[in-house]
């Protein structure tokens, strides 16, 4: 799994979204599965 400086203020996939600087609040994760 790569690096997420995120990681403390916010759940990520960090190996999918890292390399894309993308990191989502864990409210927005259900928001983008359910979609």
């Amino acid at each position: 799994m790569d690096y997420c400086p995120w990681l403390l203020l916010c759940i990520c996939i960090c190996d999918i979204y890292v390399l894309q600087g993308l990191c989502f609040p864990a409210s927005d994760w259900n928001l983008i599965l359910a979609s």
